[in-house]
């Protein structure tokens, strides 16, 4: 079987593509990914190249995530209203 996600001629996205991808972009391609895996329909190498493909847009969900959470940390009530504040990034949760 053909890989759905990339038609004939259309290579799959190296992990530097993916960077360029915005969050819910990623996360879309990845439950495209996720979807295609579970059909079950896939031959090994596409397989193993979408799960490949799968871990890399995790990380990127994961990290824009990871830096969401430490912007709206940075932010803080004050009597004037919201402000950023400098990120400690030994600050623990």
């Amino acid at each position: 079987m053909t890989d759905p996600l990339h038609p004939p001629g259309e290579r799959a996205p190296e992990g530097g593509a993916d960077a360029a991808l915005g969050f819910e972009a990623a996360l879309a391609r990845l439950d495209a990914v996720v979807d295609a895996l579970a059909g079950g329909d896939l031959e090994l190498e596409v397989a193993m190249a979408r799960y490949e493909e799968g871990v890399r847009l995790l990380r990127l969900c994961s990290e824009r995530l990871d830096a969401a959470r430490l912007r709206l940390r940075a932010l803080e009530q004050t009597a004037r209203g919201v402000r950023e504040r400098p990120l400690d990034l030994e600050e623990t949760p």
